[in-house]
């Protein structure tokens, strides 16, 4: 059967509806991005700055942190993040400063990846803070800016802690982030003392998060940190309300919360694994229609990161265990996350 003159006509005429339709059911497949996150363990320099309690990581300190121990720390956190192939952004805890993060994107295949830092000095009396680097050729920042974390303490007036982080990185296809980097206050003085300082942090950090709610009511959120509690304490399930990605009436999703079940963690202590490092996210990645979607999630743990321990088999092989120099790379393990 011949096509008349009129059949080509009709085609001619409907291709562009037909090419029209072809478009708008056109579905947008975006590349992977890998959020890492990192407690380093004590990255100083060896420089003693007069206004932070750093002299102990200084080469006469009681850490003997000579410029040696120092560049094989540095080696060591790029072969992590290399092992990692590179997450495209990476939270910190227990850096000193800008220059240690200055000095650990030149290290090796780094440099490569042009990654950018976004840092600010903290009131933590050790001077440890948190920070985020990212690839500048997938990201830039809009917006990044700390948020003090005042925390009240009758035991110790005066107290400070670590200041979170806040940035709102956007993609090159126009996609937003909102990424809070934390290290609350850790275990120490005592389970009681220690609790009602990472609430009051908890509350703070809820706060800043309904502030960019109410900028950005459909924004995807990102929560990276160690948070020194575990899925299920109080701090992140009653304040924050993060939960598993099945419990729909929960504010937030934690990205761990099966591992916690499951009893694997980023942090080995006495016996047991605990998941204080993770990495929360709003409901929204979890919907089809929204700008990003949640793929999975792991705590990177790679043999060269590990000792082999007589009783308890592999665990971190840490810098230091008090004043003893190991040598290895951090006493937590890191965590990722993959979204697209």
């Amino acid at each position: 059967m011949t096509s008349s003159p009129m059949h080509y006509l009709l085609l001619v005429l409907l291709a562009p509806l037909l090419l029209g339709q072809c478009s708008t059911n056109k579905v947008i497949v975006h590349s992977p991005v890998q959020i890492g996150f990192y407690n380093v363990e004590n990255l100083f320099d060896t420089l003693d700055d007069p206004l932070r309690d750093d002299d102990d990581f200084t080469p006469e300190g009681k850490q003997h942190w000579t410029a040696d121990r120092y560049q094989r720390k540095l080696e060591h956190m790029a072969d992590v993040i290399t092992g990692m192939e590179m997450p495209d952004i990476m939270g910190f805890a227990e850096v000193e400063n800008r220059l240690v993060l200055q000095d650990l994107v030149e290290m090796g295949s780094l440099r490569t990846q042009d990654y950018q830092i976004a840092h600010f000095d903290s009131p933590d009396h050790r001077g440890i803070d948190v920070a985020l680097i990212y690839k500048s050729q997938r990201f830039h920042v809009v917006e990044g800016r700390p948020i003090h974390v005042d925390i009240q303490d009758l035991l110790v007036p005066g107290y400070t802690t670590r200041d979170i982080l806040y940035c709102q990185l956007q993609a090159t296809d126009g996609r937003i982030l909102h990424v809070f980097v934390v290290h609350w206050p850790s275990r120490r003085d005592g389970p009681e003392v220690s609790l009602a300082r990472r609430m009051q942090a908890a509350r703070q950090l809820q706060a800043a998060i309904d502030e960019v709610r109410t900028q950005h009511p459909e924004g995807s959120l990102v929560i990276l940190g160690d948070f020194n509690d575990e899925p299920t304490d109080q701090t992140l399930r009653e304040v924050l309300r993060a939960g598993s990605r099945d419990e729909s009436d929960m504010a937030l999703f934690n990205a761990f919360w099966e591992f916690d079940r499951s009893d694997l963690g980023s942090y080995y202590y006495r016996g047991d694994w605990n998941m204080l490092d993770q990495a929360i996210l709003s409901r929204n990645f979890l919907s089809e229609k929204a700008d990003w979607q949640y793929t999975r999630s792991d705590i990177f743990k790679q043999n060269f990161m590990l000792y082999q321990d007589q009783k308890y088999g592999p665990l971190p092989n840490r810098t230091y265990g008090g004043t003893r120099y190991f040598g290895g790379y951090s006493d937590h393990l890191p965590v990722r996350i993959f979204i697209h």
